[in-house]
């Protein structure tokens, strides 16, 4: 089983959602901790060098929850997920790009 952590700012951009969305975001991180690439998880691609050197992995996804996007690097040596980036399709994917 993944530990998961997840970033402080995602926790902050997290209170602001609504009850149920936050219900759906909890769930998913549980289940994503079970099985990290779960079918319907895409592998995002396009990531600048500069985002793959300083993360040190290119293994990052995206899970959709509704209409927003769970975005997470997942370390394999390290049983390891690491929440990123949470938001509304529109906005999450200019964090990484």
């Amino acid at each position: 089983m993944y530990r998961i952590i997840v970033k402080k700012s995602v926790i902050k951009e997290i209170k602001n959602f609504p009850l149920h969305i936050k219900k759906q975001i909890d769930h998913t991180i549980q289940s994503l901790a079970k099985e990290p690439i779960p079918a319907g998880v895409k592998k995002i691609k396009g990531l600048s060098r500069d985002f793959i050197k300083h993360i040190g992995s290119d293994s990052v996804y995206r899970v959709r929850v509704a209409e927003y996007r769970i975005i997470y690097i997942v370390f394999e040596q390290d049983i390891l997920i690491c929440i990123v980036k949470i938001g509304l399709r529109k906005d999450v994917y200019r964090f990484i790009k």
